[in-house]
């Protein structure tokens, strides 16, 4: 998984969400780029996109590929087991900029105070596409009954500006990633467990993974464990990521 960079030696990872460009062709690659935009619904009605379900957002300095290298190559083959605890972050294992901002509002905020308005953000922004043709003031209300209104606005609105522009192997070389954020990229986009998460909740999913691991390899049956977030969480706040809102300020 890891790729090792020849001047530094410091190992950086690729998430399965990107392609090369070589492996797209020329009508995603208008698509993408938004010279001649073309919707998805439209290309599914073409033919050219069979399930809309499986085409997840993407980094759009990469081609939209093929049906058949999307589902090799975009859909993340690693699929972190549901945990008993269901933190929200696993439900947004494939879509890498839509984990880094469900930790944006999960920043110092409770997962029941901010679910209603995380669900309300992803309801009117599908990707970072669309938060670029947004001001961060537009952004503002998303944050209003969470605080630190302007920081998370601006948080969004520059990540995604560097999830699109810049071109980056180490997600926290976007603006604002800081641990907790990169933690919960690696352990549920990545599957790299040899982080060392502070973050509480990311603690006891490694925890348990690792538990449940032990538990498969001595032959025993786990089940997962499905629980409904509102019947789950307690108003208790994920710990502050002091390095992201250094990295924000």
């Amino acid at each position: 998984m890891g790729e090792v960079d020849s001047q530094t030696r410091k190992p950086h990872y690729i998430s399965a969400y990107f392609v090369k460009k070589e492996s797209a062709n020329s009508v995603h690659n208008d698509y993408l780029f938004g010279e001649n935009e073309v919707s998805v619904k439209e290309e599914i009605k073409e033919g050219k996109i069979k399930h809309e379900s499986d085409i997840f957002k993407m980094n759009v300095m990469v081609p939209f590929p093929d049906e058949e290298k999307c589902s090799k190559n975009i859909i993340s083959k690693w699929i972190p087991p549901i945990s008993p605890h269901n933190l929200i972050e696993e439900k947004f294992y494939h879509d890498p900029w839509a984990l880094l901002v469900v930790t944006i509002f999960l920043n110092r905020t409770s997962c029941r105070m901010a679910l209603p308005y995380i669900e309300n953000f992803f309801t009117n922004f599908k990707g970072p596409y669309d938060i670029l043709k947004t001001e961060i003031t537009e952004l503002e209300p998303y944050f209003i009954n969470i605080g630190l209104v302007r920081t998370r606005a601006t948080q969004v609105w520059r990540m995604s500006y560097d999830f699109v522009h810049k071109e980056w192997t180490d997600v926290n070389e976007l603006y604002g990633v800081g641990k907790y954020a990169e933690d919960a990229y690696r352990i549920f986009h990545l599957g790299d467990f040899s982080v060392e998460p502070t973050d509480r909740y990311l603690k006891i999913y490694k925890a348990w993974y690792q538990m449940t691991q032990s538990h498969r390899q001595l032959g025993y049956e786990v089940p997962n464990s499905q629980v409904y977030l509102e019947d789950y969480y307690v108003p208790i706040e994920h710990d502050e990521d002091e390095s992201s809102m250094e990295k924000a300020g």
